[in-house]
C-alpha cells in the first residue's frame, strides 16, 4: 500500500520528466502511480535541480499561487494544515538541509566520471 503522503510527489515527478504522458498519470491522494515512466525528453543535471525545487509550479496544485502561498506567494510551510485544512507537501521543502544530484560519465576515465552537485 502506497502511502498518500507519497503519491502527489511521484505525479509531480512523473509529469516533470513526460509532460506527454501527463493526462494518463494518477495523481489523486492513494492513486498507485505508475512504476516507472520513459522520460520525453533526455534530462539533464539542471532538470533534476529544477525538480527537486518544485512546489507544483504551473500544475493544478500549485503552492505558490493557491492558499498554501499566502500573500506572498511563499510555499514555504512549517506544517501541513492551513487553518483547518490542509495542503499537498512538495518535492521541495523548508527543512531540507542539502540536496544533491549525482552524475555518472562512463565515458570518462574512472577518477573524473562520477561527479555529485551539491
Amino acid at each position: 500500500d502506497i502511502p498518500e503522503r507519497i503519491t502527489r510527489r511521484v505525479w509531480r515527478a512523473q509529469t516533470y520528466v513526460a509532460p506527454s504522458k501527463a493526462s494518463s498519470i494518477k495523481g489523486e491522494f492513494g492513486e498507485i502511480p505508475l512504476f516507472s515512466i520513459t522520460p520525453d525528453q533526455p534530462l539533464g543535471v539542471h532538470d533534476f535541480w529544477a525538480l527537486q525545487e518544485d512546489h507544483y509550479e504551473g500544475t493544478p496544485y500549485d503552492m505558490v499561487k493557491s492558499k498554501a502561498g499566502l500573500p506572498f506567494g511563499n510555499p514555504d510551510r512549517q506544517t501541513e494544515t492551513l487553518g483547518t485544512g490542509w495542503f499537498d507537501r512538495p518535492v521541495d521543502v523548508w527543512y531540507a538541509i542539502y540536496s544533491y544530484v549525482a552524475q555518472s560519465r562512463s565515458w570518462l576515465p574512472a577518477p573524473l566520471g562520477g561527479k555529485v552537485w551539491i
